[in-house]
């Protein structure tokens, strides 16, 4: 939790109304064009989000 409290405040977000359970943290998928999930990064806590640049280098290779 301080981990991704530290990141919303260098970047001036803060936290609005929770929506849905609090313990459930996100993620991001890269979906090729056959629908198959080549590269997914599932976040540990609040703060653990990947880079853009680890993004696109996983959807260039995956050819999306």
């Amino acid at each position: 939790m301080w981990r991704g409290l530290k990141r919303a405040r260098a970047v001036g977000v803060s936290q609005g109304k929770t929506i849905g359970h609090p313990a459930q943290a996100g993620g991001v998928l890269v979906v090729a064009r056959d629908g198959s999930i080549p590269w997914a990064h599932m976040s540990r806590d609040a703060g653990d989000i990947p880079s853009n640049n680890e993004v696109s280098a996983a959807a260039r290779a995956a050819g999306a």
